[in-house]
């Protein structure tokens, strides 16, 4: 009897082991559908905080409230409209597209105050968006939205009278179906009539702006 009692006892140890856990395929596709759903979400963060920035530079750039090593017109200011808002997906830098209502010296006025300021401005949403654990650096673009719209009324109505010619060729007057929308808003280019991102270029405008270095 107490043979039987011991030879139960050296076995139970083995028998009462769990068993390793092992990654099996069966669980693959859960592992991906939560990978896939934690991208879905980023990128909803990033959209919702872009319009967070959005609607903030937009109400401190009205303000006044910015102190840049520029001075600006408060008409200007008024003149400025913030189209859109890129942000990388760590939330560390925003890309800001701005539109400027105005005559061509104006505009340079505007973006030059706008990227000169942009620590500044910065600052005051910092200040505005305290909730917000990391506030992004700015970058601040022009892009032309009446010259964009244009260029649609235009592809339209080409598109309408190549319809009523059954299809005649209509693209002899230099339009670029294929251009994408940067191209089309003007960004990261410029032509002799179109505002040319990037302080290099502007600074060979010198004589629009009526400012001095």
């Amino acid at each position: 009897m107490l043979l039987l009692v011991l030879t139960l006892v050296g076995l139970a140890p083995h028998h009462w082991c769990s068993r390793p856990a092992v990654a099996t395929r069966a669980g693959l596709p859960a592992l991906r559908l939560s990978q896939r759903r934690g991208a879905r979400g980023d990128g909803r963060r990033v959209s919702r905080v872009a319009q967070v920035v959005q609607q903030e530079l937009s109400t401190i750039i009205r303000s006044g409230t910015v102190h840049g090593p520029r001075a600006i017109q408060e008409r200007l200011r008024h003149m400025i409209s913030i189209v859109d808002v890129d942000l990388s997906p760590d939330l560390s830098n925003a890309r800001v597209k701005v539109s400027i209502i105005g005559e061509r010296k104006d505009k340079i006025s505007a973006i030059r105050w706008l990227q000169s300021s942009a620590g500044p401005i910065r600052h005051v949403m910092a200040q505005e968006l305290k909730e917000m654990r990391r506030v992004p650096r700015l970058s601040f673009v022009h892009v032309d939205v009446s010259k964009a719209v244009d260029v649609m009324v235009r592809l339209d109505r080409l598109a309408e009278e190549r319809e009523r010619q059954g299809g005649a060729d209509l693209l002899d007057d230099g339009l670029d179906f294929g251009a994408s929308d940067e191209d089309a808003f003007g960004v990261g280019g410029g032509d002799e009539h179109g505002l040319v991102e990037g302080e290099e270029e502007l600074e060979e405008e010198d004589f629009l702006s009526g400012e001095e270095e």
